[in-house]
């Protein structure tokens, strides 16, 4: 399992944060890190892996490679994409 500290000095309660992916690797372990700091969570994942996971979570499900429409109307203080496979994202 990865360790992470996440620092959130100075924010408010209203912490809205995005994490494209979230369900597993690095992202997984990004979201139970702040997950009892946060106010509201939202992952957009494809919904193929551990799609169970953080239930409290709102759950946006798409591809960013093909449709990423169902962000188009949320806002988020941070998005979070621990993705690296193309330098263009």
């Amino acid at each position: 399992m990865v360790a992470l500290e996440l620092s959130w000095i100075g924010r408010t309660s209203s912490n809205e944060e995005l994490v494209i992916g979230g369900t597993q690797f690095v992202g997984r372990a990004i979201v139970e890190s702040f997950w009892p700091m946060a106010t509201r969570v939202t992952l957009f994942h494809r919904g193929r892996t551990n799609p169970e996971l953080f239930a409290g979570a709102h759950h946006i499900f798409g591809d960013r490679n093909e449709d990423l429409s169902g962000l188009a109307n949320g806002q988020w203080e941070a998005t979070i994409d621990s993705s690296a496979y193309f330098p263009a994202r």
